[in-house]
């Protein structure tokens, strides 16, 4: 599978099979070195949580390559929220909380991942 990998020429050129057989990543940059990443500490500020609580938070903020990539916030030593891709994301106290309102077969996924062989 390999060898048909790496002579496809077609649309998604470029892409690896990774260690799981469903998926695929891509090289980004082929051929160049990782960019530098940092962690960097910013001061407490307020953060809204969904249970309506309102808490100081310490937040930090990933760069790669000189863009940040993601930002975490931590409360009395726990990440309470995070900001990556897009997406906001906040803790929750068990997984029936966290899936709440979620599809069945979407939260079984959640919880399970892809069935295995």
């Amino acid at each position: 599978m390999q060898a048909a990998w790496e002579r496809w020429e077609g649309p998604t050129r470029g892409l690896r099979p990774s260690r799981h057989r469903l998926s695929v990543h891509r090289r980004v940059c082929p051929g160049r070195s990782a960019r530098p990443a940092e962690i960097r500490r910013r001061a407490a500020e307020p953060v809204d949580l969904p249970d309506g609580r309102t808490v100081r938070a310490e937040r930090f903020e990933v760069t790669a390559g000189g863009l940040r990539v993601a930002s975490y916030w931590t409360h009395r030593g726990a990440v309470v929220r995070s900001a990556w891709c897009g997406a906001l994301c906040f803790a929750s106290a068990s997984d029936g909380e966290a899936l709440d309102g979620i599809d069945e077969r979407v939260g079984a996924f959640l919880c399970e991942g892809f069935p295995h062989d």
